[in-house]
């Protein structure tokens, strides 16, 4: 359904433990708390070969990741495109408590969306991904690509 890096994907990781007393709630707690201690992560995408260095991603096939987050309204599970909403470069913590508050289909000038047709390669995830809300830790590189509609995934 989704994979993420960065930011959002330690959010939703680490704040599990929460899970049991707050509920969704978990989410908004752990982000304060990740606001005031967060070291920035890098890692890079190659979109069509191309390398762009991010510090947060966040990609799926479907309009969105949760209620409030629509990564595109035309998504569809079998139309072949990965959505992906990303950040290359920094964002100030202040920019990303508004997005937080706002939801990922907030505008921001250091906010990238992209739909793409082609496979791309993620490449550097030092804390390894957050795959549909698991944690790879030992998993710092992915090749992400349709097949026969349907999602491949191959982790390297």
């Amino acid at each position: 359904l989704n994979i993420m890096y960065g930011f959002i994907a330690d959010v939703d990781i680490y704040s599990e433990w929460l899970r049991k007393w707050c509920g969704s709630l978990r989410f908004i707690i752990y982000a304060l708390w990740m606001l005031m201690t967060y070291v920035t992560l890098s890692s890079t995408i190659f979109i069509n070969d191309v390398p762009t260095n991010i510090t947060t991603l966040v990609y799926s096939n479907f309009a969105h990741l949760t209620q409030s987050d629509i990564i595109d309204n035309d998504a569809k599970p079998d139309d072949k495109k990965l959505n992906m909403v990303y950040c290359p470069g920094s964002m100030s913590r202040c920019e990303i408590a508004s997005i937080l508050a706002r939801g990922l289909h907030t505008e921001s000038p250091n906010l990238r969306r992209q739909t793409v047709s082609k496979p791309f390669v993620l490449s550097g995830c030092t804390k390894g991904l957050n795959i549909d809300g698991e944690l790879y830790p030992n998993m710092t590189k992915a090749t992400c690509r349709f097949s026969q509609k349907r999602l491949k995934f191959l982790a390297q």
